[in-house]
């Protein structure tokens, strides 16, 4: 399968976000080249994973939000591998019937910005230093540095 390009009139935002725990933030600031990462989107689209990582660390929930195209020159965004094979093994189709992901047989077959364009997700594996653009802690604003975090 070859590789597909942007559609006409489309392109990535700005901004993607992800939604996570303060203790894992830390973690991350602490590794930055080390991170594997869901993104969304819009910043609602993450706001539950923060909760439920809050819930389960017992600490705050935290977004972050991400420079795209930062994001893009490393090379590392990738679909949203879960969602994508899911919905390619159920037969996801789009309102025309046809199937969502084109042939892909699997979401390695899938570039990043079409799982983002189609299901509002992608996920990143590598080095977020100079990436973060805005980070909020319980919904409220920090300021960076953010790596004085922890």
């Amino acid at each position: 399968m070859e590789p597909l390009d942007e559609p006409d009139g489309w392109s990535p935002p700005p901004t993607l976000y992800h939604g996570t725990s303060l203790e894992r933030f830390r973690n991350m600031l602490a590794s930055p080249r080390a991170a594997e990462l869901y993104l969304a989107d819009s910043e609602d689209g993450t706001e539950m994973y923060a909760t439920n990582a809050a819930e389960m660390d017992d600490s705050a929930p935290v977004v972050i939000a991400f420079d795209t195209g930062k994001l893009e020159k490393s090379g590392k965004l990738m679909p949203d591998w879960d969602d994508v094979n899911t919905m390619i093994s159920n037969g996801e189709t789009s309102e025309d019937g046809a199937p969502l992901f084109g042939d892909a047989r699997s979401a390695d077959e899938v570039p990043w910005w079409e799982s983002l364009r189609l299901i509002g997700t992608c996920s990143y594996e590598g080095d977020t230093s100079g990436c973060i653009t805005e980070v909020s802690v319980d919904g409220k604003p920090v300021n960076p540095p953010w790596e004085g975090m922890g």
